[in-house]
């Protein structure tokens, strides 16, 4: 877990979502794979707004 405390009770709320959705292992996958999400990504980051 991170040793920051805002990121670490984000992590333990994320870690307790998926312990309870049954999550088993994570992947990661990397921005060169996923165009998509890389453009969303940067346009959020260029304009200051959320995309979801």
């Amino acid at each position: 877990p991170p040793r920051v405390e805002h990121l670490a009770r984000l992590y333990w709320q994320c870690r307790t979502l998926a312990d309870e959705c049954g999550v088993i292992t994570w992947t990661h996958h990397y921005r060169s794979f996923n165009k998509t999400a890389d453009a969303l990504a940067n346009l959020a980051m260029d304009t200051k707004v959320s995309r979801q």
